[in-house]
């Protein structure tokens, strides 16, 4: 039996896409190049990636880039990027600041479903509606 001062309380409600939401995930590291990041990332099916900075008043950053909506976004291990698996049949690697630039890759022949890093950060591994799984080196 789970007590009641268990409960989940909740901090904060963060307010920006357009669509559902169908991906979230927690930026891995608390430090970073000694800076304390609390970050949040966030995809949705208005085709855009957000990460909320959540050490300030919730400011964004807006990655515009797919064509479809996004099934998945992972950070990865050190947090310096961000990958977004898409029904556009691509996943983009964004660069975690203000300008987000991205490099595309055109991953599988059906929308990709879920993205995810190595421990070590070396490896990218991509699965998708094509039934195949892909391993890229980063």
């Amino acid at each position: 039996m789970i007590e009641a001062s268990l409960d989940p309380k909740l901090l904060n409600t963060l307010k920006g896409h357009k669509d559902q939401i169908t991906s979230v995930h927690f930026h891995p590291q608390g430090y970073v190049l000694f800076h304390f990041r609390k970050q949040i990332v966030s995809g949705s099916n208005d085709s855009m990636v957000f990460v909320w900075n959540l050490n300030s008043t919730g400011s964004v950053y807006k990655y515009i880039g797919h064509k479809d909506a996004i099934t998945d976004v992972k950070f990865s291990p050190i947090g310096n990027q961000i990958a977004s698996a898409s029904k556009d049949e691509t996943v983009k690697l964004w660069t975690n600041n203000s300008e987000g630039n991205s490099i595309t890759i055109k991953a599988h022949n059906a929308p990709v479903r879920s993205v995810n890093y190595s421990y070590d950060g070396h490896l990218l591994l991509t699965a998708s509606d094509d039934k195949t799984l892909h391993i890229y080196k980063t």
